[in-house]
């Protein structure tokens, strides 16, 4: 009974077939010497940052001139 019923009916349409999205490479790792510069530059990065910011906390308040 479903035979007839399924005969009867004809297959959807697709306008745009449904594709697999596309394989992703694996990420190769860097050499370690690429990741130890990174680590250093951002380590100093810090460093800097942190030294701007004691000396903008440290300013007095600045006085009105009259």
């Amino acid at each position: 009974m479903d035979q007839n019923v399924s005969s009867s009916i004809p297959p959807r349409k697709v306008r745009f077939a449904p594709k697999s999205p596309p394989r992703r490479k694996p990420k190769t790792t860097a050499c370690k010497s690429v990741a130890a510069e990174e680590e250093d530059e951002a380590k100093e990065a810090q460093y800097l940052l942190r030294r701007v910011n004691e000396k903008h906390g440290r300013q007095g308040p600045k006085v009105e001139k009259t």
